[in-house]
């Protein structure tokens, strides 16, 4: 996974790119993960009781695929 967010990305909101590799170096997946870096959600429906405390992830997909593949599980 990349250590620096994306294009794409803003203040509170990261977008993050991952790639999954198998024994022989094919990709059977790209996945892009997005982050939260505040205390509550752009749509204010989450909110943190400590505003020094960060949400964190808020969602992970496959793309390219309708279907992650099981090895990424076991990461």
């Amino acid at each position: 996974m990349s250590e620096h967010p994306e294009r794409g990305s803003t203040k509170t909101r990261k977008l993050y790119g991952a790639v999954l590799y198998d024994r022989l170096g094919i990709i059977p997946a790209r996945v892009k993960v997005v982050a939260q870096y505040h205390w509550e959600t752009a749509d204010h429906k989450c909110k943190l009781a400590d505003h020094d405390d960060k949400i964190g992830v808020i969602t992970a997909y496959c793309q390219g695929v309708n279907k992650c593949p099981d090895a990424l599980n076991r990461v």
